[in-house]
């Protein structure tokens, strides 16, 4: 094993030690012993087997989004997916989502604006999926009033539930927005020339420091829009876009793992 190997494993461990701390410190492990002691493990058990195709699915939509900057085969996309979902299961943040591009731009030198652009395509669909189950599982679940279930101190009830689907609901409508802002060629240029202009409002600074500004900072900000209005082209363009939302790679790949998770959970 070479020095940089070591060094990078023994990183790697006291990363995940840190990451692992952070997200168990708080957790009660008395209720959650109790928590996990009702579930049905045969479900997942079933659910993981589920899991593998999804993933399968994931990977060819990823790979369908790409081939318009690249062509890769399945395992040069499959490998950093599978980091991703990885450094997610660990990290706060979501920071895989950011791996994933990292490990193409390396590997396939593909720019990593545009591979984050693509990135970010997969979540729009994503939201706007989870906004249409959401809605559906709002106006058609009939949840006793009366039902709560206590963990860590909280009481998990129908009221609360629904008001935590909604704010999401909220979240994902702002967000699409945003993306909706960026993607309009209007809009999207005035974006552009207010970051520019920021600099220029700043009380007391130079001229040299507002230009320094605008071009270390502003001006890597604005292209960086530019990028990721062309890694959303596909969904502009759904005539030349090889997987429409309504394809099961969108919106089959999790349904039967959710299906076999909520069999197995608790009940009461």
């Amino acid at each position: 094993m070479t020095q940089k190997t070591a060094f990078s494993f023994t990183a790697g461990i006291m990363v995940s030690a840190v990451a692992l701390y952070l997200a168990l410190h708080r957790v009660p492990f008395a209720d959650l012993s109790a928590y996990l002691a009702q579930i049905n493990y045969g479900w997942v058990l079933l659910s993981g087997a589920v899991a593998v195709p999804c993933y399968v699915l994931r990977t060819l939509r990823w790979r369908i989004i790409l081939e318009s900057r690249i062509k890769l085969g399945f395992w040069q996309v499959f490998h950093p997916l599978m980091i991703g979902f990885m450094l997610n299961s660990i990290l706060p943040g979501r920071a895989g989502e950011a791996a994933r591009p990292y490990i193409l731009a390396k590997k396939e030198a593909l720019p990593f604006t545009t591979g984050l652009a693509t990135v970010a395509m997969e979540r729009l669909l994503d939201m706007g999926f989870l906004i249409l189950l959401a809605f559906a599982v709002l106006t058609t679940l009939d949840l006793d009033p009366g039902l709560t279930v206590s963990f860590g101190g909280y009481q998990l009830s129908p009221d609360l539930l629904s008001g935590l689907g909604k704010n999401m609901i909220r979240l994902c409508l702002v967000l699409m927005g945003g993306i909706l802002l960026i993607l309009l060629p209007l809009t999207r240029s005035l974006i552009q020339k207010l970051i520019l202009s920021a600099p220029g409002i700043i009380p007391f600074a130079s001229t040299s420091l507002k230009q320094g500004l605008r071009e270390k900072l502003m001006q890597p900000l604005a292209d960086l829009i530019n990028l990721f209005a062309a890694g959303f082209s596909l969904l502009k363009n759904p005539e030349n876009n090889p997987v429409p939302p309504s394809h099961p790679a969108h919106l089959g790949r999790n349904r039967p793992v959710f299906l076999c998770h909520g069999q197995g959970l608790p009940r009461g």
